[in-house]
């Protein structure tokens, strides 16, 4: 049974959402929490048990402004921005790995006095923070989604690695990332250009983003820091495999997982068995018409599929 304690001052979240009452995304109410190396910024809306939604790069929490109204009709929803991204602060000392983004989904549950079980689901890069935060903190996941990603140490490096018939379609970002001096060298002033590129690259169909998110996500990365920010999400890949590869060498995550993926870009069919190497149960579905963007590409079926596992627990 799921148990949930919701002290008085996360009251701010339990009101009832229906259908008709779910207000846009841009609307929710932000939170600012301070943690002790970052202040974080969030996002919420809902009743019910605790959700947590985890954004990956180059996006922030805006990344789930379709899903996120739709699973908030039955959940309280919660929709952070990551260290370095959105209106979150870049941390000090500047540290983007795994298991420190698990410890800031820790410390916005505690600061927001929520105990007992929550729902995580995690896309891209935010499923590196899921699934860390569900290794240091099993009795605190009820469920885990993951969506197209796999673990740096189980499967991660196979994605990164160049081939014979690399292109400007293939992943070529994730190894000129490990290099954050050399990314910065050749990406700095061209911001616009790469996000475009990102929001086509792994689409089901054209232009994944609508132009008005990507100008969006294109101001976000023109703050000082924040472009070098989303870099070392991708540079602390080296440390996460060292940390996932520990910490899984003879354990498996605990919750049931769901793993999510494009038809167009990394599917269930094909991550399934990494993520069993670090999983006691997975269900992986492939999620059809879409690509990478799953908060913009099918997202009815997106929203569906996470309520549906949610709800068998």
């Amino acid at each position: 049974m799921l148990v949930l304690t919701i002290t008085l001052t996360a009251l701010l979240f339990s009101f009832t959402a229906t259908t008709a009452e779910v207000p846009p995304f841009d609307s929710w109410p932000s939170r600012r929490i301070k943690l002790p190396e970052v202040f974080i910024h969030l996002k919420h809306h809902g009743a019910g048990p605790p959700l947590v939604l985890l954004h990956g790069q180059p996006q922030h929490s805006l990344t789930w402004h379709t899903i996120a109204p739709i699973l908030a009709r039955d959940y309280t929803v919660i929709v952070p921005d990551g260290r370095g991204a959105g209106a979150s602060r870049i941390p000090n000392p500047e540290k983007y790995t795994a298991e420190a983004l698990a410890k800031d989904v820790d410390g916005i549950l505690t600061a927001l006095n929520i105990s007992g079980k929550a729902f995580i689901v995690g896309h891209d890069l935010g499923s590196k923070a899921a699934a860390a935060y569900a290794h240091l903190h099993p009795e605190k996941v009820a469920r885990l989604v993951v969506s197209e990603f796999a673990l740096p140490g189980f499967g991660f490096e196979d994605i990164m690695v160049p081939d014979a018939h690399g292109s400007l379609n293939s992943n070529w970002h994730l190894s000129l990332f490990t290099v954050p001096d050399a990314a910065m060298a050749l990406v700095e002033g061209r911001k616009r250009k790469l996000l475009q590129w990102y929001f086509w690259h792994a689409a089901y169909s054209g232009l994944a983003v609508s132009f008005e998110h990507l100008e969006r996500y294109v101001y976000e990365y023109t703050k000082p820091g924040y472009l070098r920010s989303a870099i070392g999400w991708y540079s602390s890949v080296l440390e996460d495999a060292v940390f996932f590869k520990r910490v899984f060498d003879g354990s498996k995550i605990e919750a049931p997982v769901l793993y999510l993926g494009g038809e167009a870009s990394f599917p269930g069919e094909l991550a399934k068995s990494c993520w069993e190497r670090v999983a006691k149960s997975v269900t992986a579905v492939t999620i059809p018409e879409c690509g990478h963007w799953i908060g913009d590409e099918n997202l009815e079926f997106v929203a569906n599929q996470i309520g549906e596992f949610f709800r068998g627990s």
